[in-house]
């Protein structure tokens, strides 16, 4: 079921990451001119702001859902190790229960997008470690065009 759904949602997630990256780039590099006096403030710079803000407050609540997801994965094994340790159980439930418990063990759970970007916590590092790069190069290029003229 995981795969139908990475499978559906993974051109479309990709696509997503690329333009509100995007996005936040321009809104941040407008916002930083702003603060750096190198650019008249207008109200939508302010709402590209917010915007931005938005978009990091998405992805933070979809690379957390999907880190807990995987985390819960982890400790269903063990759960129902527990279960077989403690109770008695019939014999065909816990053959049912010991074959799941294996299968979780090496089973593991990998959202990505069209298998190029983990949707996890990773995905946060990933974003704004392109943010910030891109608004370094375009804030010294701003800035060294200014100091040319």
């Amino acid at each position: 079921m995981c795969e139908d759904i990475v499978s559906f949602y993974g051109a479309p997630m990709v696509i997503n990451i690329i333009l509100t990256s995007l996005k936040s780039v321009f809104n941040l590099y407008y916002i930083i001119l702003i603060c750096l006096d190198l650019r008249e403030s207008e109200i939508l710079m302010y709402l590209g702001g917010l915007l931005s803000i938005w978009y990091n407050f998405s992805f933070t609540v979809l690379a957390t859902t999907v880190s807990k997801i995987m985390k819960q994965n982890k400790k269903t094994a063990r759960i129902i190790n527990l279960l077989l340790d403690r109770y008695a159980m019939d014999k065909e439930i816990k053959q049912k229960l010991t074959q799941f418990s294996s299968d979780q063990w090496h089973l593991t759970v990998d959202f990505t997008a069209c298998d190029i970007v983990p949707l996890d916590r990773t995905l946060l590092a990933i974003i704004n470690g392109t943010i910030a790069t891109y608004l370094i190069i375009a804030v010294q290029f701003r800035i060294s065009e200014i100091s040319d003229q």
